[in-house]
This record gives structure tokens, sequence and C-alpha cells, in this order.
């Protein structure tokens, strides 16, 4: 895992290997998002900065639909909806983790 973590920092051209708050800072810093068509531009904003545990799911997978059959079909999207959809369990496990956590403390 480490080999491959320095070849990704060596092929990224940077002095060590990305983390992901790197990569998302990145992202922000080089207005790259404004980039991506709209649909990928709100799942960005669901899966980063909403805390939805009641809909997150299925605003997740309308804009995964929403992305392969708008304006600007995008067939190469078909490789990253399962593992999105396992980033968006992920999510969701946390976000309600949160909620039980916070109505446990009160």
């Amino acid at each position: 895992m480490l080999e491959k973590s320095q070849k990704l920092a060596t092929l990224l051209f940077l002095p060590q290997p990305p983390t992901r708050a790197s990569m998302i800072r990145d992202i922000s810093r080089h207005g790259i998002l404004t980039n991506a068509i709209k649909p990928l531009q709100d799942l960005y904003e669901v899966l980063e900065t909403q805390f939805s545990p009641l809909s997150l799911c299925a605003d997740v997978d309308g804009l995964l639909k929403t992305a392969n059959e708008g304006e600007h079909p995008t067939d190469y999207m078909e490789q990253y909806i399962d593992p999105l959809r396992e980033v968006t369990l992920v999510r969701l496990i946390k976000q309600i983790s949160q909620v039980r956590y916070s109505s446990n403390t009160k």
C-alpha cells in the first residue's frame, strides 16, 4: 500500500501522497468543481457539506440517475456508481451515528 501511495505522489508531482483532505482542498482552491456538470456539483454538495441522513441515499441515487440521463450523458460514470453508493452508505452510517450520539448526550 505504501508503494502505491508513493507511486501516486510521484505521478502527481507531489512530495508526499495526497490525503482526502488535501484533495478536497485542492478541488476547492483550483475551482475544479465549477467545471463539472451540475449533477456532479450537486453530488459533491450532498456528500460533503449536507447533513441529511433521512434523504441522503435517495438524493444521491437521484443525482446519479440525473447525471446519466441529462443533457450530457456520462457513460464513463458507470464505473463509479457502485463505489459512490458504497461511499454514500458509509456517509449515511456516519450521519446516523452522529444523530444517535447527539441524542444520547442530551
